[in-house]
């Protein structure tokens, strides 16, 4: 927990005359309050008669009100009733209008209406034509007890609900929405609601801590109004030198979307802000400002502010302070027209559940379909497995057999052409025009019959080298399969018994080269491709910045979406074979290695990163320590705590690597991350003293690299030998590794 100096005339407070002072302070404004208070007895003992007269006469306009509010509600009736039979008279039939399911149009229909056209409510305006406002003050403290009624008051509160009131999700967007006389940083309030909580904490057992207000605000003006509506609100508390921070807030996503208003958490405590993380209390609280005699007029003051916003942007609607029975309504209990949270709670963990189910349901209906799918590829693959290989194996002998035939009538038709073209020869050019364009003509009706598509081979088949063909067309189409096999970068290939094959599934794809794989210069290229394949896919593995294999059980694997798409085909025909699984097992051992390296050394650099932060931590807290007895023995002129708190700031930032300096010479060169640290050092600056910390702290940072990226702002520290001072802080030993912003090691 941070630890808080207090100052009173002067001097240094610990926590028994801190205790002292506020109960001295507390016993003389009681004793100011009880001469008050007699005097007050004493003037109001000759108003007692006036004042119960006055309490009789009101409390009979009440009656006598009550009683014509009354009379007009039986006029009412009476005049409902004759027309009502008025209506019954005329005999007239009247149809109300039904809903679209067969029922009478009810609440919730209308609603569904409103959501499906997104129409807004309206806002509640009474018979007077103004509307009320929620304004409700709440005081947290230490007299909270489970005794009361009442939330336990617990350590930390004020900076919890602080955090609660001003965070990002529930500000409403548009405008800062941030309004405070403490600070324009929100970091700022924090600590000074934890230096309210320690102070009042030395007060009375049950000390108020703070006070919260929450404010509804109209739903029909602008951001930037509803934000003029809280610095005008906010501005009635500094009027009595109260700190306070107010937020706005948006509505909730799935509340009202009316419901905009502002949280402002403040103290009774008056205090004047004096710099950075000073902050001057008053000995005296305002606790009279906790009851009716401020509440009261300050809801009249709100109601003219929320009047006057609601006139600058011409909207008609006005708002009051006064209660519906000052307003001469029916009076009515705070619960009507609105739920408790507890009830909120409910209704929403409702629709929670109801959606729940829904998609429960839905999960329910596609696990039953997947299950439906399972079962239906679970009995197909259920199929004898000799049947499919004699249905292929049929496939296979047709198709040789279609493949034969063909063959030869090409060569039959080969022939013919032949003789045909030796005796065009021999024949004159009319005849021989004539006959070419008969047969022609012939050749073009001639319709070739339909080649039946080859079905894939279950088995590879033994490869039987042929004899050198010295078929020039042969030859042509293996030197166009080889080309093709060369131009193919991962061919998908398995390793046969006689050599290489193109593997089942991919064949139809690589037809040529299927047709001529038993070639001696097909297994040439097959091999040298089979051998690329094995050499991509090792400096694939070795090159991966994380593990490339999937988490298995048995045989290891790799994750095919890492590899290439040619590669991928490759290594999926490849996996079953012997070399491929070598290959992997040994590539799975190298990588284990590998990561284990990796975490030794990710532990070795942790731990030397831990104790190089613990060292310069160390170092600065001694010269912390070391400024803080120049301090107290009075040897550090002009110093007060904010030297000290600056110097405490410097040091962490030199911890994060927001702070830094050279020396050249006699010259410092200072380098920091924002003005603020600039100005902070520059308070430093002012003494001899102050500079020799700063310098002693800087030197902290004397091996470490500078990124002027990180640390933009830079200036220089003049600091002659006559100027140094002998009662500078201890000078820091030989720093730790050099680390950057965060304390990573560069």
């Amino acid at each position: 927990m941070t630890r808080h100096v207090w100052i009173h005339d002067g001097r240094k407070a610990d926590a028994a005359s801190l205790t002292a002072i506020l109960s001295a302070a507390r016993a003389d404004k009681m004793r100011r309050l009880g001469e008050l208070r007699l005097a007050i007895q004493a003037e109001a003992a000759d108003d007692a008669d006036a004042r119960a007269l006055h309490k009789a006469t009101k409390k009979r306009l009440r009656e006598i009100d009550r009683e014509l509010r009354k009379l007009d509600a039986h006029l009412r009736k009476v005049g409902a009733a004759s027309r009502k039979a008025s209506r019954e008279r005329d005999r007239t039939i009247l149809t109300y209008a039904r809903a679209y399911g067969g029922g009478q149009i009810g609440e919730r229909e209308i609603k569904q209406f409103d959501k499906l056209f997104h129409f807004g409510k309206r806002s509640a305006t009474k018979a007077d034509g103004l509307s009320s406002f929620h304004c409700k003050f709440t005081s947290r403290g230490f007299g909270e007890r489970r005794a009361n009624r009442s939330r336990t008051y617990k350590p930390g509160e004020a900076v919890r609900h602080l955090r609660y009131i001003i965070r990002a999700s529930a500000r409403e967007p548009g405008v800062d929405g941030l309004v405070s006389n403490i600070s324009q940083d929100p970091d700022e309030f924090a600590g000074f609601f934890a230096a309210l909580e320690d102070l009042e904490a030395h007060d009375r057992a049950n000390a108020n801590v703070y006070m919260s207000l929450v404010l509804s605000l109209p739903h029909e003006l602008t951001p930037a109004g509803r934000e003029q509506i809280l610095r005008d609100a906010c501005a009635l508390f500094a009027e009595h030198d109260l700190p306070y921070a107010g937020v706005l807030h948006a509505p909730d996503p799935r509340g009202d979307q009316r419901n905009f208003h502002a949280h402002v958490m403040f103290s009774l405590r008056p205090c004047v802000i004096d710099g950075l993380g000073r902050y001057a209390f008053a000995t005296d609280k305002s606790s009279d400002l906790n009851d009716e005699s401020f509440i009261e007029p300050f809801r009249h003051k709100v109601a003219d502010i929320l009047n006057a916003a609601m006139a600058r942007e011409n909207h008609p609607r006005r708002f009051t302070a006064l209660s519906d029975a000052d307003r001469g309504l029916e009076p009515r209990s705070k619960r009507s027209g609105k739920s408790t949270p507890g009830e909120k709670h409910w209704q929403r963990k409702q629709e929670d559940l109801a959606r729940m189910q829904q998609e429960r349901a839905a999960l329910l209906q596609r696990q039953a379909t997947l299950q439906r799918l399972r079962g239906a590829v679970t009995r197909i693959a259920a199929e004898p497995e000799q049947d499919r290989r004699a249905l292929i194996a049929g496939y296979a002998s047709r198709a040789r057999t279609n493949l034969a035939s063909k063959a030869a009538e090409l060569r039959a038709t080969a022939v013919r052409r032949a003789v045909l073209l030796r005796q065009l020869t021999h024949d004159t050019h009319a005849a021989a025009r004539t006959r070419l364009q008969s047969l022609t003509e012939r050749l073009q009706n001639a319709e070739p019959r339909a080649r039946q598509p080859l079905p894939e081979p279950q088995a590879q088949p033994v490869l039987h080298r042929p004899p050198v063909t010295r078929d020039p067309e042969r030859r042509r189409a293996i030197a166009a399969a080889a080309r093709s096999l060369r131009q193919t970068a991962f061919p998908p290939i398995v390793r046969t018994a006689t050599g290489f094959a193109i593997a089942q599934g991919f064949t139809s794809q690589h037809v040529d080269i299927d047709r001529f794989e038993a070639e001696a210069i097909i297994q040439r290229i097959h091999a040298r491709k089979w051998e690329a394949t094995l050499t991509a896919l090792k400096r694939h593995v070795e090159g991966s910045a994380r593990s490339p294999f999937v988490a298995s059980e048995g045989r290891p694997k790799l994750d095919p979406y890492s590899l290439d798409m040619r590669l991928r085909d490759a290594y999926w025909a490849a996996y079953p074979s012997r070399d491929m699984q070598t290959l992997l097992e040994g590539l799975r051992r190298d990588w284990q290695v590998r990561e284990e390296a990796q975490r030794r050394e990710q532990k070795k650099v942790a731990l030397a990163k831990a104790a190089a932060d613990a060292e310069l931590r160390s170092r600065a807290d001694r010269i912390i320590a070391r400024a803080e007895t120049l301090v107290e023995q009075g040897k550090w002129p002009g110093a007060n705590d904010m030297p000290l708190a600056a110097v405490g700031v410097i040091a962490k930032a030199i911890i994060k690597g927001q702070f830094a300096m050279r020396m050249i010479g006699s010259d410092a060169y200072l380098y920091c991350e924002s003005e603020a640290l600039r100005s902070i050092a520059g308070k430093l600056e002012a003494s001899p003293t102050g500079r020799n910390a700063l310098v002693a702290l800087g030197k902290l940072t004397a091996d470490r690299p500078i990124d002027r990226k990180a640390l933009p702002l830079a200036w220089t520290l003049p600091l002659p030998r006559a100027a140094r001072s002998t009662e500078s802080p201890p000078e820091p030993s030989r720093p730790g590794p050099s680390r950057g912003r965060g304390g990573h090691e560069r």
